[in-house]
């Protein structure tokens, strides 16, 4: 599923972009409860589709390197 969210590249510009989502179910130790969190599969921005490196930051074929903020 597509999110419009906001990237912010190293120079601090705030560029528009989306995204697409997977949740993820994690247990906790004692498998009382479940928690669910998403994950971002990749960014779609100006029609080119960038994944993610190890680290969480996306690295685009021209070069610049994005990263999404959380609040």
């Amino acid at each position: 599923m597509l999110k419009d969210i906001t990237i912010i590249d190293y120079q601090g510009k705030e560029v528009k972009a989306q995204a697409s989502y997977i949740e993820v179910n994690t247990n906790k130790i004692n498998y009382s409860s479940r928690v669910q969190r998403t994950k971002v599969e990749y960014i779609l921005l100006r029609g080119e589709f960038i994944y993610p490196t190890s680290n969480m930051l996306f690295n685009s074929s021209d070069g610049n390197s994005y990263y999404i903020e959380y609040k």
